[in-house]
């Protein structure tokens, strides 16, 4: 009885795909094993994880609606750059200190 619930666990969906992520880390482990697991490495990819997050609920959110809308990544990609060009080009260095920070925080 216990062999058919192991094989049973392995049949599910999500069981094979925790599996298959396990197998990945560490074959990028053992291929690049002076850089992967990194502590660095490691915040970098917890650094751009919120950001893929929040598309995600605004991407749930379009279609729990009804409406079926994947140009979230190029808005954005386009609010980003464009972000980034007027704080470029507008900005003083000294705005971001306290002050500037508190207003990109409310902007955002």
């Amino acid at each position: 009885m216990e062999i058919k619930q192991r094989i049973k666990w392995f049949q599910n969906e999500y069981a094979m795909l925790s599996i298959l992520i396990v197998i990945i880390l560490l074959l990028m482990g053992i291929l690049n094993p002076t850089r992967f697991f990194r502590i660095r490495n490691l915040q970098s990819m917890a650094f751009q994880l919120p950001e893929l997050g929040l598309l995600s609920l605004g991407m749930m959110l379009i279609m729990l609606t009804g409406g079926i809308n994947l140009s979230i990544i190029a808005s954005a990609n386009l609010s980003g750059i464009l972000m980034a060009l007027v704080l470029n080009r507008m900005a003083p260095p000294e705005t971001f200190s306290g002050a500037g920070t508190g207003i990109m925080l409310l902007a955002i």
